[in-house]
């Protein structure tokens, strides 16, 4: 069977966050409930989370619908970030 993974990246932390994608139904609300209550265990990511009030989006897609942005960190506004293939 193969294992599919979620990722949730924080662009302005430049951390990546990895799960198992059939954990995210109970996995995401609880980290959200966290986060919106000022409780998150990483101080970085929460302060983030509190700047970005209203100017968080979310978005939902497969790897396939991401294999064009793979070829340009700049697409993220990591101009240093390297590329792994």
């Amino acid at each position: 069977m193969d294992r599919k993974i979620y990722a949730i990246v924080n662009i302005e932390c430049q951390k990546l966050f990895v799960g198992e994608a059939d954990r995210l139904t109970n996995d995401w609300p609880p980290l959200l409930a966290l986060l919106n209550s000022r409780k998150y265990s990483d101080i970085e990511f929460q302060a983030a989370w509190n700047r970005a009030a209203n100017q968080r989006y979310f978005s939902f897609d497969t790897w396939r619908d991401l294999a064009d942005l793979a070829n340009s960190c700049d697409v993220l506004g990591l101009p240093n970030c390297e590329i792994l293939r």
